[in-house]
């Protein structure tokens, strides 16, 4: 029961911590898939140093897009945001066009429950990251 109230209350954190209202979720498609193709550069943006760190990880080995650390260089920004404790994490990400501050794609809210390790954050990020790449694929 615990656990389920810990689980609830990490959700609901996650869910609630990228809820500026400047960033309104529009869904385009054509956006999306121009914004998405590779080679085009994207700035890592996180609620800590950490998801950023092991999110930069994860473009640089799967060397599709070109990250930049200058905000103003990106084609989009990638804002992740990993909320937990532990070994249990829950992450997501949001998708923004730098040019209007539009959200444009909002992935699943992935988590680490199931996993026991000592590197709960970098799990999550990992976990999100093969969700992200399946969603690229899907749109090409």
């Amino acid at each position: 029961m615990l656990m389920l109230l810990v689980l609830t209350v990490l959700r609901t954190n996650a869910q609630n911590d990228y809820s500026d209202a400047k960033y309104n979720y529009h869904f385009d498609a054509a956006l999306e898939k121009s914004l998405l193709k590779k080679d085009n550069k994207v700035f890592i943006d996180g609620n800590n140093d950490n998801t950023t760190y092991y999110a930069g990880e994860m473009v640089n080995k799967w060397e599709y897009w070109q990250r930049t650390k200058n905000r103003s260089k990106a084609d989009f920004i990638m804002h992740i945001v990993n909320n937990g404790g532990f070994d249990t994490f829950m992450c997501y990400a949001v998708f923004i066009d730098p040019a209007t501050d539009k959200v444009f794609y909002k992935t699943p809210l992935v988590n680490t429950f199931a996993r026991f390790t000592f590197q709960g954050q970098k799990a999550a990020v990992k976990k999100l990251f093969r969700d992200v790449r399946h969603h690229v694929e899907d749109i090409e």
